[in-house]
């Protein structure tokens, strides 16, 4: 019995080889594809699509040539997984993306994942602001600022409130492109307002130091 035992763990031994690497037993594989909206990766500029499929427990990146328009994970783990495609310029920075979708994985199964939509992603402006006066908020009177955001056409994209004091603030979810921003501050001491211009890419952040004027009169 122990003989023809061995010459059968032998066989199965030799039959896995000649068939070649085999995947583990109950792993699957997930093919995604893409569109870069509305014209493609060469209008966009995108070079190459990140693939990225994750829980708390495992995680799956690989990136691909955008114009293969499809990629391909294997080894994945069954289970339920949150998708995110992010669309890579030249110079390697996200410029376009998705956001998540979630995806359930069986056991060896192939699952192929509609095509999804990578989409221009929004630009940050990391905004400072001071006196030119050279006295501080508390000086001049003023417990908060309104910071304003306009594109190149006027059109008001941005509006919110700071702390003074804090000296800086971010505006988030901003296109692309030449933007206005203008920082006022009204206060006991008077009217402070500065302008001033900044040019930021899809998906990436800006910096803009803004001098506050002191203006005669009221609007």
């Amino acid at each position: 019995m122990r003989a023809v035992r061995g010459a059968a763990i032998l066989t199965m031994a030799m039959a896995m080889g000649a068939c070649g690497e085999v995947e583990p037993f109950g792993q699957s594989s997930v093919t995604v594809a893409w569109d870069v909206a509305p014209l493609g990766c060469d209008v966009a500029g995108v070079e190459a699509v990140s693939v990225n499929l994750g829980n708390s427990v495992n995680t799956y990146g690989t990136t691909f040539g955008c114009g293969a328009r499809q990629g391909l994970l294997t080894g994945v783990v069954p289970g339920t997984y949150r998708l995110e495609l992010i669309g890579l310029d030249e110079a390697g920075a996200a410029v376009f993306g998705t956001g998540q979708r979630e995806v359930f994985v069986r056991p060896d199964e192939r699952l192929e994942v509609p095509p999804m939509d990578l989409t221009a992603l929004p630009a940050t402006v990391q905004v400072r602001w001071y006196f030119e006066n050279q006295s501080v908020c508390g000086a001049n009177g003023v417990s908060e600022v309104e910071l304003t955001v306009f594109d190149s056409a006027s059109y008001e994209v941005a509006r919110g409130s700071h702390e003074c004091d804090a000296g800086r603030a971010l505006i988030e979810g901003v296109q692309a492109g030449d933007l206005w921003v203008r920082v006022r501050a009204l206060g006991d001491g008077g009217h402070f307002e500065g302008v001033d211009e900044v040019s930021v890419k899809r998906g990436g952040e800006a910096q803009l130091e803004v001098g506050l004027a002191e203006i005669n009169g009221q609007e």
